[in-house]
């Protein structure tokens, strides 16, 4: 079998092409005026390409709902982060003076689970939120607001635990039939990517505004599609 020349996984790559190509079909007419070749029906056909593969290799009709999923997923998951550091930081302060307490209380509430929190991957994110949820007695609870903490963030944090944890199920529902590739689909994945790479380098040359520069970035869209680099990076073509 070939290597596999994007990164993330096959979904999230049609996914963030798929998105590419939505914005390379808003700029037709500029790009069009130095790629004769990229008409409207040109770079339309290759979406239907992206939409036929995501649907006969791995039983997504559309991307549209799986995006919607995946980007409340994001949205949900960086608020998460943002107060789960809080309260870590919080913990760090307000029992500073008693250290058992504070490791039992770093260790208890899952904080202990990943090395930083900014770059927690989305599943250890959960783990970690769950965790929270689940040990959060309301013994430790009373311990912590009469430190000082508000009230009102912990039960955020626990009501994201619940809504991350239900959003992430849904979107692996929404995934079902994704299978290995196999020789021949990872053919066509990669000849996708390069196509749609292609149009993203060229255009890219085409465009002067910046914004709109971005539109063609395949790490960008990846990441909006939930993509996270691992501490070891794959290997991938760059852009």
């Amino acid at each position: 079998m070939n290597e596999r020349k994007y990164k993330g996984t096959a979904i999230q790559m049609l996914m963030a092409t798929d998105l590419i190509m939505d914005n390379a079909i808003a700029m037709a007419s500029t790009l069009t005026a130095a790629r004769p070749k990229w008409t409207v029906s040109y770079l339309t056909d290759i979406k239907g390409n992206i939409a036929s593969i995501l649907e006969d290799s791995f039983g997504i009709k559309g991307t549209t709902s799986l995006k919607e999923v995946t980007s409340i997923l994001v949205t949900k998951e960086i608020a998460a982060k943002a107060m789960l550091q809080q309260v870590k930081t919080q913990i760090g302060i307000d029992f500073r003076k008693d250290e058992a307490k504070r490791k039992e209380y770093i260790s208890t509430l899952g904080f202990a689970k990943v090395k930083s929190i900014k770059d927690a991957s989305q599943d250890a994110t959960i783990e970690m939120l769950v965790t929270f949820r689940n040990n959060l007695t309301p013994a430790i609870e009373a311990d912590l607001t009469a430190a000082g903490m508000n009230p009102a963030t912990l039960e955020s944090i626990k009501a994201l635990a619940t809504e991350l944890y239900q959003a992430n199920a849904l979107q692996e529902q929404k995934k079902i039939g994704s299978k290995e590739t196999t020789a021949t689909l990872n053919a066509q994945l990669n000849d996708i990517y390069d196509e749609v790479i292609t149009i993203a380098k060229i255009a890219s040359t085409l465009l002067t505004d910046k914004a709109d520069i971005e539109k063609f970035s395949y790490t960008r869209a990846l990441k909006q599609m939930g993509y996270q680099e691992s501490e070891k990076k794959p290997t991938a073509e760059k852009e």
